[in-house]
């Protein structure tokens, strides 16, 4: 979430929990470009196949450009849209910040004053 702060994208974080079907108008109504998930999540000690329910949300809908997945497991890409996220590891660190306005400012950019120089 930070990053896509830091770099201005809009996000949403999406309950691992959601059936294809909610997961589905989310990533509709939002005409969503990229979509990251994980292959794999745990609840309740047991395996909850996240990359299987985005394949089926996303199953022809061409707002999605990108899916990136987090390999917990050992999981394959399936088609031409989905990246390996250690893949995008590989590009340089660095990554232009977005210049905030007093209009548009995220929380956790918000500058915190030390101790030492607060007024009593």
């Amino acid at each position: 979430m930070l990053a896509c702060a830091r770099i201005g994208a809009i996000h949403s974080v999406v309950y691992a929990g959601l059936g294809h079907t909610a997961l589905r108008d989310r990533i509709t109504d939002a005409e969503a470009k990229v979509v990251i998930v994980g292959d794999v999540g745990f609840r309740r000690g047991k395996t909850v196949a996240l990359k299987a329910i985005v394949d089926e949300a996303v199953d022809n809908l061409e707002c999605v450009e990108k899916i990136v997945v987090y390999s917990r497991g050992k999981t394959e890409l399936t088609g031409p849209r989905e990246i390996d996220f250690n893949d995008l590891l590989k590009f340089p660190p660095e990554c232009p910040r977005r210049k905030w306005t007093r209009k548009i400012r995220s929380s956790c950019f918000t500058p915190r004053v030390p101790p030492a120089s607060r007024k009593e």
